[in-house]
């Protein structure tokens, strides 16, 4: 649990480490378990209500990594094209993610550059694309990272592979808002649908 509190925090882009995430929690259990033993509540009571105020800090950190996957998405296409015509420019892949972690905002920009200083670093092309691919938890850079790793094992014109991939991520993300659109007055329906009973 202890290891993948971490990994939760690296993947919400957060500064702080499992170890303060449990301290945090630990001090706002015991200080709303205080609290709430002076207004009168019962002991049971006062171990849910703080139990359910400490585990904020979790839900927090779930909601900034599915935001920063969401942000990573949108900006993956544009870099996938930058990563294209930097290759036809006849710059290494290494150099080439270099390059998108330097032209592009947090986070993608941020994940780049950390692969590329681990392939600058020695690390191997395959580990470093599998780190890349367990920060960032989003089916669009799995795709991305299976496609490097199959070109590089078989061949191929890596240029355009990138420039179909950026295409089609593209149009899946276009098909994606739609989609959204089109079942948002559905949910807004069943929202309304189920408060009425309390109103």
């Amino acid at each position: 649990w202890y290891k993948k509190l971490n990994l939760l925090c690296i993947q919400a882009g957060s500064r702080k480490n499992a170890t303060q995430i449990v301290q945090y929690s630990l001090i706002v259990f015991f200080l709303a378990f205080a609290i709430l033993s002076f207004t009168g509540i019962n002991y049971f009571g006062a171990i849910l209500i703080a139990t359910m105020l400490c585990s904020t800090l979790i839900y927090k950190l779930q909601k900034d990594r599915k935001k920063r996957v969401t942000k990573f998405e949108e900006q993956l296409p544009d870099a996938l094209e930058f990563l294209s015509r930097a290759l036809l420019s006849g710059n290494g892949i290494t150099y080439a993610f270099t390059m998108v972690g330097d032209e592009f905002p947090e986070p993608l920009g941020t994940e780049f550059k950390i692969t590329s200083d681990q392939l600058n670093y020695g690390l191997p092309f395959h580990e470093a694309l599998g780190q890349l691919n367990t920060r960032v938890i989003s089916s669009d850079l799995s795709f991305f990272v299976v496609s490097l790793l199959i070109q590089r094992d078989t061949g191929g014109n890596l240029a355009d592979i990138l420039a179909i991939s950026s295409n089609t991520i593209r149009e899946r993300l276009k098909l994606k808002g739609k989609v959204t659109v089109l079942a948002s007055e559905a949910k807004l329906s069943a929202k309304l649908l189920t408060a009425l009973p309390f109103i």
